[in-house]
């Protein structure tokens, strides 16, 4: 990934770019992840997460609906979605590459 993806995604938003490091962790619905659109959530993070939370399709609010997967597994999973992991937290994205759609917004947390 290229910084100056990130960053002009970032700029365009006018979000701070706030990359998670490698090792940090995502919540992911793994098993969705076949589903369309993808969904993007980040929230300020505890411990070692980034913050994201990422599915395909529905969110279900059921406890294991997420799984936790390193933030630099994410290029293998769904490489489309990089250049979106330096928003900060608040932001929220919807993404359906198979339509070439793309909308991002921000969400103050409550």
């Amino acid at each position: 990934m290229k910084y100056s993806e990130q960053k002009k995604i970032c700029d365009l938003m006018s979000s701070a770019y706030r990359l998670a490091p490698l090792d940090a962790i995502i919540g992911v619905a793994v098993e969705t992840l076949n589903l369309r659109p993808i969904h993007g959530v980040r929230v300020k993070p505890e411990g070692n997460e980034s913050g994201w939370y990422i599915w395909g399709g529905d969110y279900s609010p059921n406890d294991d609906f997420f799984k936790p997967v390193h933030q630099s597994h994410m290029s293998d999973l769904l490489p489309f979605l990089n250049p979106y992991f330096a928003l900060d937290y608040g932001y929220k994205f919807i993404v359906n590459e198979q339509d070439d759609y793309v909308d991002i917004w921000y969400e103050a947390e409550e």
